[in-house]
C-alpha cells in the first residue's frame, strides 16, 4: 500500500502472538513495526497465539531486509531484538517438547525449562510469565501429537 508517497508492506503471521497481529514494513526506511509478535527484554501473553506461529512470524520479519525493529513493548533496536525473542520462544518450545516426550507434566518440567532459559531471567516479568508460557507451550505441543 502507498500513502503520501510512502510504501507500506503488511505482514501477517497466522496465529502468532494472536490471530490478528500485523507487522508493518516501510522498505524506504528499512523499518519494521513488529506489534506484539516481538517484545524486547520482556514477556507477552501467549494465551491467544502459538509459539510455532510466533516463531514463523518473526522469521518473516527478519527476512524482510529491515534493519530497524520496533517491538510491541520495549526499546527499538536492530535485528538483535527479534532474534532474542525468537530464541526465547524456540528454546522454550523445544525444551517443553523434549520433556513432554519424556512424559513429564508442565509443572514437573518447569525447573528444567527455566534452567534452559537462564539467559532470559532478567527480562521484565520472567518469573510471572515463564510458568504460564510453559503451560501454553505444553498444550500446543501436546495438541500437535494428535
Amino acid at each position: 500500500m502507498e500513502l503520501a508517497g510512502i510504501k507500506f508492506q503488511f505482514l501477517y503471521g497466522e496465529k502468532a502472538h494472536s490471530d490478528t497481529d500485523l507487522m508493518v514494513f516501510i522498505p524506504e526506511k528499512s523499518l519494521m513495526f513488529l506489534g506484539d509478535n516481538v517484545m524486547n527484554n520482556r514477556f507477552g501473553r501467549m494465551d491467544n497465539g502459538t509459539f510455532k506461529g510466533n516463531i514463523a512470524a518473526i522469521e518473516m520479519a527478519m527476512a524482510s531486509g529491515a534493519t530497524v525493529f520496533v517491538p510491541g513493548h520495549g526499546p527499538t533496536g536492530d535485528i538483535a531484538v527479534p532474534q532474542a525473542f525468537q530464541r526465547y520462544l524456540s528454546i522454550l518450545r523445544e525444551e517443553v517438547a523434549k520433556y513432554l516426550d519424556e512424559g513429564l507434566s508442565d509443572f514437573e518440567m518447569k525447573p528444567k525449562v527455566v534452567e534452559a532459559l537462564a539467559e532470559f531471567k532478567d527480562w521484565v516479568d520472567f518469573n510471572a510469565e515463564v510458568g504460564r508460557h510453559i503451560s501454553v507451550a505444553y498444550l500446543e505441543v501436546e495438541a500437535e501429537m494428535f
